[in-house]
């Protein structure tokens, strides 16, 4: 869902104006204008809300109104009294906005001549959006517009989510690849990264770039109930404008882990599309240290019984090959560590 007011009034062609903005303030205008909504519906039923989900738009040419201040002479206009006018406007408005429509586009000129006042009385009383569409500009036009609108965001997240991964995969070579993908994957998603040991212990925490935090602190009583309960993934709101989102790592009768990505803002495609990749990285990546941290105490064990079976240079070769040269029992006393020298009485 990424169809915003905002987005069609950029298009100078189309000449939208906005009329009520949902509110009395610039703020609210801006609110209002940056609300995404699904689709654009043309309808001039009175009720169209049986035909129709939330977070969309009406447009209409207000047929279902009585027309008394007619476009064209060929339109029958009709008397209506002021109160029972208001009434009509204010029902209509109340019905649509209570099923949660994020406002109207009404074509003027057309059978109306402009928008009628009453109208833009009762969209501002019940919140809604109302823009005018002109005369030169079909609803068809719109459509088309929102089509473009909606296939230009498609590609840019398909871009962004491409490099985004290509990214996270980059940071997976190098040296420190799990921290370093962690903190890749906090900055491409503008989000805070921690990884949890199967005992619910912070391994590593990457802090947001920007914008509200969670503590590890508010993060762990969530991380210790996922990880009993066995739940793969789960999101939850930590704080009023932090939530998190949890995902298993591992097998649910044996995890490896859990690693929580905390947003300040919705977990959109991005994100999930994103974080599969992270997962697989990570998973690869824990399960590349657990192996390696097997073979090294299986080292440790085989070089232990070599020290104790007397094979000292042996043992000392395979050290110093390994980790580097052993110091010198003279740095010791230099550097004020215990000597073999007796002390004296």
């Amino acid at each position: 869902m990424s169809l915003t007011l905002r987005k069609l009034l950029q298009n100078p062609s189309l000449r939208l104006k906005v009329v009520v903005g949902g509110g009395d303030s610039q703020d609210a205008l801006d609110r209002s204008l940056d609300r995404e909504f699904e689709w654009l519906h043309a309808t001039d039923l009175i009720d169209p809300t049986p035909f129709l989900g939330p977070a969309e738009v009406i447009l209409t040419l207000g047929w279902q109104f009585p027309v008394v201040e007619a476009a064209d002479s060929s339109i029958p206009e009709v008397r209506v009294a002021p109160e029972r006018l208001d009434r009509i406007y204010h029902d209509y408005a109340a019905l649509v906005a209570a099923h949660g429509l994020i406002g109207i586009g009404f074509g003027s000129d057309v059978v109306h001549r402009g928008i009628p006042h009453q109208l833009a009385t009762a969209c501002r009383r019940h919140g809604l959006i109302l823009f005018e569409v002109p005369y030169e500009i079909s609803f068809m036009d719109l459509l088309q517009e929102a089509a473009r609108v909606l296939q230009r965001d498609q590609t840019e997240r398909y871009t962004r989510s491409l490099r985004a991964q290509k990214a996270i995969a980059t940071a997976a070579t190098r040296r420190d690849g799990l921290t370093a993908t962690l903190r890749e994957t906090a900055r491409q998603l503008g989000c805070g990264v921690a990884l949890y040991d199967p005992l619910g212990r912070a391994v590593t925490v990457v802090e947001a770039p920007e914008g509200p935090r969670a503590e590890s602190s508010e993060l762990a009583p969530f991380v210790l109930e996922g990880l009993e309960s066995r739940q793969r993934f789960r999101s939850v709101q930590v704080t009023p404008e932090v939530e998190a989102v949890l995902q298993m790592l591992g097998e649910t009768d044996d995890p490896s882990g859990m690693l929580v990505l905390t947003l300040s803002r919705g977990f959109d495609d991005l994100s999930r599309n994103v974080l599969t990749s992270v997962l697989a990285l990570v998973s690869v990546s824990l399960e590349q240290n657990q192996a390696l941290a097997g073979l090294h105490r299986t080292l440790r064990e085989a070089l232990l019984q070599l020290l104790l079976s007397g094979n000292v240079e042996v043992t000392r070769h395979i050290v110093e090959s390994v980790w580097g040269a052993l110091p010198h029992p003279r740095s010791w006393r230099s550097s004020g560590s215990p000597s073999t020298s007796t002390p004296s009485a």
